[in-house]
Order: C-alpha cells, then sequence, then structure tokens
C-alpha cells in the first residue's frame, strides 16, 4: 500500500451496444485519498478524502455514456442510493441491448 494516493482501478467489462451501434467499456476506481500517518505512525480510521466513481464510456471515442461517482464530505458519502442503483440498471441495459 503506497502511503498517498492509494486508489484501485476496476476491472474493465467490454461489449457491444447495438442499441448505440458501438463497442463499450465500462470500469472505475476506488481512490483512498491520503492515509496519512499521525504523530503515533498509525493510519486515520477515518479518512475523508475516500471517493469513487464508474463509468461506461464509448471504445472508440472515450466519450463517457453513464457515469456515477461518490466522495466523502465530512465523512459522509454524497450521492444518493437511488442514483448508484439507476447507474448499475442503465449500465446492464447498455451491455445486454
Amino acid at each position: 500500500m503506497k502511503q498517498y494516493g492509494v486508489s484501485d482501478l476496476e476491472e474493465p467489462q467490454y461489449g457491444y451496444s447495438k442499441k448505440l451501434n458501438t463497442c463499450i467499456y465500462s470500469s472505475g476506481y476506488h481512490y483512498a485519498g491520503n492515509p496519512s500517518s499521525g504523530t503515533g505512525g498509525e493510519i486515520f480510521t477515518h479518512n475523508c478524502d475516500e471517493h469513487w466513481e464508474r463509468w461506461v464510456k464509448n471504445s472508440y471515442t472515450n466519450e463517457k455514456i453513464l457515469d456515477v461517482s461518490n466522495f466523502l464530505y465530512k465523512c459522509e458519502w454524497v450521492t444518493k442510493t437511488e442514483e448508484i442503483e439507476k447507474y448499475e440498471v442503465d449500465r446492464q441495459i447498455l451491455f445486454a441491448s
């Protein structure tokens, strides 16, 4: 684990969308922020820099077709669950079409 800017890229999914008549892919990342070590040398248990993003893009143009992101503001996730669920349903529709 890196000391600063820990991030993980999600495994991409590739497919063809008949609805859009193009090749698409989905991926995303999870950024753990800056797990700063305090004076005692231990990582803080709450990291308010943490955020993540997921997207579906056109494979040829790299244009975002769908995306959703979430970040911590005052240590609370800000994106509503309904928005995250809608993204996932829309993503599945694009890959199934």
